[in-house]
């Protein structure tokens, strides 16, 4: 019974870890998104494209396929603003 615990508590932990390193890289992209938007409101679309490629490039370390879609919409939500 002792060894199911210790295996059980290693899958906990590594479970933990990998959804801690999820919601950090989600977090970080979603910030990138926001400086996006911001210098799309001042009008500085270069500045505004490289934060969305940086959160774009971070979105390939996002293991959970919908939220990385998620993101991914978002993304191009926001890249097609300038269009409008």
């Amino acid at each position: 019974a002792q060894n199911h615990f210790a295996e059980a508590d290693e899958n906990l932990t590594s479970a933990s870890k990998t959804w801690s390193n999820l919601r950090y890289t989600y977090g970080q992209a979603d910030v990138y998104v926001a400086r996006g938007y911001f210098e799309r409101q001042r009008g500085r679309r270069f500045q505004a494209m490289q934060w969305l490629d940086e959160a774009e490039k971070l979105c390939g370390q996002i293991e959970n396929d919908a939220l990385r879609k998620q993101m991914l919409d978002t993304i191009n939500i926001e890249r097609s603003a300038w269009d409008q």
